[in-house]
């Protein structure tokens, strides 16, 4: 971090002769100093992932059935909320190969990265 010296003439604007690199101050080492945000509260942080569930899910509905169904299952939004599911617990309901449910995963969160653009 380069700061001007605390003691002696100002510099001016062109002038970096006289700038010298001081030693870290406890605002300087402090980890938010840098322009970062000090992380939310938990409380916050709850209705932020609460908001985001919520537009996920309202995205959801644009999505064709299977392919809403799909995401839900793999991602653990659906309306049962029963966890994530694996490729071939998804592939066994549907009568899909992994492959394909993989593939039609892939085009899902393609068209839910759209609709979320649209919909925020």
């Amino acid at each position: 971090m380069m700061r001007l010296p605390a003691e002696g003439p100002e510099p001016s604007r062109g002038d970096l002769g006289s700038v010298q690199i001081a030693r870290p101050t406890a605002l300087a080492r402090h980890p938010h100093a840098a322009g970062g945000l000090p992380p939310a509260p938990a409380a916050i942080q709850d209705l932020m992932l609460e908001d985001v569930v919520r537009l996920v899910r309202r995205a959801l509905l644009e999505l064709p059935e299977r392919t809403a169904l799909i995401l839900a299952m793999r991602f653990g939004i659906g309306p049962d909320d029963d966890g994530e599911h694996t490729l071939a617990e998804i592939a066994e309901v549907f009568g899909l190969s992994k492959e394909r449910i993989r593939q039609l995963e892939a085009e899902g969160l393609e068209d839910l990265r759209y609709l979320l653009r649209e919909l925020a």
